[in-house]
């Protein structure tokens, strides 16, 4: 593309030295009828016509290069997005299961059964020598064990502690 800029030049620069040089000798009037019937000048003219629609062509065959470089751009931009449109829809469906999983797993804790561990160590762990001795050694259980019955012996009530202050 340089090359062609330079020629042209190269050119214009020949066809401005041929004009300066008729018009400085004053022969305005017969540079024009020279200038009109010369075949240096013509030739010159030609070629900087030719020159000039050659400019033309690899101007717009950059503009082309160009536009050409920014339309694979565009399909690879394209193709990204699909890409990132198909990764979304993984790690959606992925989120989804997830939560689907976290749920399961939070309906199986709510409906399994206590585990009676944890109370037995709990009252364990709350146990004074001599609690509820006044139960175990009363009348109403000594008959309930000595019934023999199948039936369990239900109590209820109220937790109580009882505190002695020292004065």
């Amino acid at each position: 593309m340089m090359e062609l800029i330079i020629k042209i030049m190269v050119e214009v620069l020949g066809i401005l030295a041929i004009t300066t040089k008729w018009i400085k000798q004053g022969f305005t009037k017969k540079f024009v009828k020279k200038l009109l019937g010369r075949m240096d000048i013509e030739d010159a003219l030609k070629k900087l016509e030719n020159l000039s629609r050659d400019e033309s062509l690899m101007a717009t065959a950059q503009v082309l290069k160009v536009t050409h470089n920014v339309d694979d751009k565009v399909k690879e931009v394209i193709d990204v997005g699909r890409e990132t449109n198909v990764a979304m829809h993984q790690i959606e469906n992925y989120l989804g299961d997830l939560t689907r999983d976290q749920a399961r797993k939070g309906f199986r804790e709510w409906l399994s059964p206590p585990d009676p561990t944890i109370n037995y160590h709990t009252a364990r762990e709350t146990y004074h020598d001599g609690t509820a001795a006044w139960f175990i050694r009363g009348k109403f259980f000594e008959r309930w064990k000595e019934s023999g019955s199948e039936h369990f012996l239900w109590i209820h009530g109220k937790r109580m502690f009882l505190r002695l202050f020292a004065p």
